[in-house]
């Protein structure tokens, strides 16, 4: 039989799911609104600037409505992230994912897959 062989993409998604689960687990209540449950993470800066794809300080757990306001509302949706963050720590995340590429090996998601799931486990 065949191995199939391993894609970063998928190892990508794997990563997303777990992180984003335990995201919203963490932070039950939408970071944007304050009332609503969380039900989706948000990047403050897209998933297509790969270095900050996973950072936790670019994700934001948001319920349903304000994840579409934060995408048809910039303005609104940048000054709830730098009330989060702060300007300086905003500004450094900017320049992270504008500058920076992720350059994980197939391993490199390995390890953060195996991380993730130690930390899920853990609560």
């Amino acid at each position: 039989m065949k191995k199939r062989k391993i894609k970063k993409s998928d190892l990508q998604r794997k990563l997303w799911a777990l992180l984003s689960k335990r995201i919203r687990q963490e932070r039950p209540v939408c970071e944007m609104c304050g009332k609503r449950p969380s039900t989706q993470v948000h990047h403050i800066f897209s998933r297509r600037f790969k270095a900050t794809m996973f950072e936790e300080s670019n994700l934001m757990a948001i319920c349903g409505g304000c994840h579409i306001k934060a995408h048809t509302d910039y303005e609104w949706a940048r000054n709830i992230f730098i009330a989060k963050l702060g300007q300086l720590e905003y500004e450094s995340l900017y320049l992270r994912a504008n500058t920076q590429l992720l350059n994980w090996s197939i391993q490199d998601y390995l390890e953060a897959i195996k991380a993730e799931k130690k930390r899920a486990s853990k609560d």
